[in-house]
């Protein structure tokens, strides 16, 4: 079996490369959620991004704010601030979306609620990307659902930036950051500061954060390092389980990289990378000497990544190490090691395809597979017409696993997630503006959930023999001169798995979500930005909130207001655990430096 996948992934690379003379052009799109920052046109796919100008729009503070008001993206919440946050993609778990920052892999083996700790804020972010659809032959094993990827800044000026804010709840948000550029070499510096008193018992929080980033460039390369740190502490009042809970959480994460082209039309780089994640959490803040877990998670790992032509490619090789010391789940170890390559070649004037593949070597849970094959075809002049097809992988995390209390028991005999997801759609695009349609199918088999009999029994952690996901997505972009840019997202998603007993995610899956958005220049120094959610959840009551900042710019100078669940919507993303009502916050940015 390993042979053959091998032999399929060769024949793949070399089929894709000798049709790929032949290349044509369709509407310069850039990858979003591509391995490295290439122009390789996605054929087959849906993407929804967010790129600086809107994200200065926003009423977000911390990076995973964004993907509040990105469609296409789930962002389930059990507090204010960014604090505690899952993602889901066209139904997916939560576990069943990869995250990537700069690149990359920021998931966590122990859980997925952990995904979104992100070591960054919102003005620390050039661009944030959600590629909805499978990307396990790409990416490997986590990306069932989709991929969100964020990029950082790169700074190529001297400049100083200060943000104060305060507002509902005694919240105080607050960041300093410094810019250098000297010839070729250049890096920033910040720190940020965040807390507030919470809107109910046992939500307040205190974060804070710092982050370092230099890049060397000479002529035809470039080392870039980086390292952030991330300290949160936070009341979780029924974030897991019905009681008054405390949660603690440090993130380190450092990463060095080194690019570099090979001749005129291909680029290489090598990647080296280390996240160190501390989990202290106590399940009942009236009893402190009561159940007390701690989780210690390291994940590394290396790749060399190359891209070019002549056709359009990219390939590459990746090791990964996971380790976990816990006083719950015990001393947990696996190294992942993979290989994987995506190719895109015009077969006429008017389709293109792209056929990927990815070969991962798991240990003792063997060799796994994951094959991709997508097209695009050109209607007309702007309408295209796209499918794809992949299969989907996924290992199970630790607390799967090992985890083990009297509400909550992991098996360690799990096995990993497996399906087949695809896709097909319309796209039209003109420069002004573009719409798109798509129908998906992810067809699972093993999902894992926590299932239980009764309300006396703990949750138990399985594998589903089957789950059917389909749905319809909606999406368009539309800018009227330069003072007005809409945009806006519609999601459909029915679910049919084998369960006869309570699912604790399944049963609280998304069904429907709408994205609207609004960016208002109503002049030279004075902008909005509006946005409107809409979900409904099975079985839960549907809710909308409506969140705005208005920002007065003049000079150096920035007065802003920001409004959160402006129509004071009753809201719960997870049973019992209610949203914030309305919020309100009032700051001052200063930026001076080079223009």
């Amino acid at each position: 079996m390993p042979a053959r996948a091998l032999l399929c992934l060769c024949f793949l690379t070399a089929w894709s490369a000798a049709h790929s003379q032949r290349v044509f052009h369709l509407e310069p799109v850039v990858v979003t959620a591509s391995r490295t920052d290439s122009t390789l046109v996605r054929t087959a796919g849906e993407t929804y991004s967010m790129d600086r100008g809107r994200i200065q729009d926003a009423p977000a503070n911390g990076a995973v704010d964004l993907f509040a008001y990105i469609g296409g993206c789930d962002m389930a919440r059990r507090g204010s601030g960014g604090i505690q946050a899952d993602f889901s993609i066209r139904g997916s778990s939560f576990e069943q979306v990869l995250v990537l920052l700069d690149g990359v892999r920021m998931n966590n083996p122990q859980t997925g609620h952990h995904n979104a700790a992100f070591p960054l804020t919102a003005r620390q972010v050039n661009r944030v990307d959600v590629l909805a659809g499978n990307g396990s032959s790409l990416y490997g094993s986590g990306s069932f659902g989709g991929v969100v990827r964020l990029l950082s800044r790169r700074q190529d000026e001297n400049r100083f930036d200060l943000e104060l804010q305060t507002g509902t709840h005694r919240t105080f948000w607050g960041s300093a950051s410094e810019a250098f550029c000297i010839g070729r070499l250049s890096g920033s510096v910040e720190v940020s500061k965040q807390r507030s008193d919470g809107y109910r018992f046992d939500t307040d929080y205190d974060a804070e954060a710092f982050a370092f980033q230099s890049s060397l460039r000479w002529n035809g390369g470039r080392v870039r390092g980086s390292f952030r740190r991330a300290k949160r502490d936070f009341g979780a009042n029924g974030f897991y389980a019905d009681f008054p809970s405390r949660e603690g959480t440090r993130l380190a994460h450092g990463c060095m990289e080194f690019e570099t082209r090979l001749g005129s039309k291909a680029n290489m780089l090598s990647r080296v990378f280390v996240n160190r994640f501390h989990d202290d959490f106590l399940l009942d803040v009236r009893e402190p000497d009561g159940y007390h877990n701690r989780h210690a998670t390291t994940v590394s790992g290396a790749a060399i990544e190359m891209n070019g032509g002549p056709g359009q490619w990219t390939g590459g090789l990746e090791i990964l190490s996971e380790a976990m010391n816990s006083s719950r789940l015990g001393n947990e170890s696996r190294v992942t090691s993979s290989v994987w390559n995506e190719t895109v070649f015009s077969v006429s004037e008017r389709v293109r395809c792209t056929t990927g593949g990815r070969l991962e070597f798991y240990g003792d849970r063997g060799v796994q597979f994951n094959p991709s094959i997508g097209a695009s075809c050109r209607l007309s002049r702007t309408w295209y017409y796209k499918a794809s097809l992949g299969r989907a992988f996924r290992l199970p995390t630790f607390t799967e696993l090992y985890y083990r209390d009297p509400a909550n028991v992991g098996d360690p005999f799990l096995e990993p997630e497996r399906g087949w997801c695809g896709e097909t759609g319309l796209v039209w695009r003109r420069k002004s503006g573009r719409f798109e349609t798509t129908v998906f199918l992810r067809d699972e088999r093993g999902r894992i959930d926590w299932i239980k009999d009764s309300d006396l029994d703990p949750w138990r952690a399985v594998n589903l023999p089957f789950n059917t996901v389909t749905g319809l997505s909606l999406s368009f972009e539309k800018s009227f001169g330069e003072g007005i840019a809409l945009s806006g997202a519609l999601t459909e998603i029915r679910a049919s798995a084998w369960t006869e007993t309570r699912s604790k995610y399944l049963s609280n899956a998304l069904r429907r979500q709408a994205n609207l958005s609004a960016s208002v220049a109503w002049s030279a120094c004075l902008r909005q930005g509006l946005f409107l959610v809409f979900k409904k959840r099975r079985n839960a009551v549907p809710y909308a909130l409506l969140d705005s900042k208005i920002a007065w710019s003049l000079k150096d100078v920035t007065l802003f207001v920001s409004g959160l669940n402006l129509l004071d919507s009753r809201a719960e993303d997870f049973p019992g655990v209610p949203l914030p009502g309305r919020e309100c916050m009032a700051g001052c940015a200063v930026a001076m430096g080079d223009r």
